[in-house]
């Protein structure tokens, strides 16, 4: 596939290079002094699973999904995963206040939310509804008290088949 194609688009990417590189390394994520390198083929298998379980939701099509999280190789997955699922994504700096963050989850209707690594969690997290989901990234802060419609990442897509 010619990489200038008007039909190459990230998940195409993703589906040409696990088809053809499956056990290249993709993506790294260092933490905590350790480092854990994603394959094309470790890739493609987690975000078919959570787009999987996006699907699995019952959101209409095109739904705006946010995704707030310091850079990282699950931010990458998340994208990926809302756009195999026939979704939308909205970035949300982790910089944000809560009044902002209010704000737009609000005005882009998002229907459920992306978190990750986050510095001043305590704060900002005023900003998220009570009403709207949540799929912790791994490195995301704990909610304090515990929310019933928080699920994390690497529970889901180890009960999920993949799309």
């Amino acid at each position: 596939m010619n990489l200038l194609s008007p039909n190459w688009t990230p998940v195409t990417a993703l589906y040409h290079w696990e088809k053809t590189r499956p056990d290249e390394v993709f993506l790294t994520q260092p933490k905590g002094g350790q480092v854990t390198d994603y394959t094309w083929a470790q890739t493609g298998d987690q975000v078919r699973r959570m787009a999987q379980h996006l699907a699995s939701l019952g959101l209409e099509p095109g739904s705006r999904i946010a995704i707030m999280s310091k850079n990282c190789a699950h931010w990458i997955m998340a994208e990926l995963a809302i756009l195999m699922a026939g979704h939308v994504s909205v970035p949300v700096y982790p910089s944000v206040n809560a009044e902002t963050l209010r704000y737009i989850l609000d005005h882009s209707e998002s229907a459920l939310m992306f978190l990750g690594g986050m510095e001043d969690w305590a704060e900002t997290s005023a900003g998220v509804p009570d009403r709207l989901p949540i799929i912790t990234l791994p490195g995301a802060p704990a909610f304090d008290p515990p929310r019933e419609n928080v699920l994390p990442w690497d529970d889901l897509i180890a009960v999920t088949p993949p799309m």
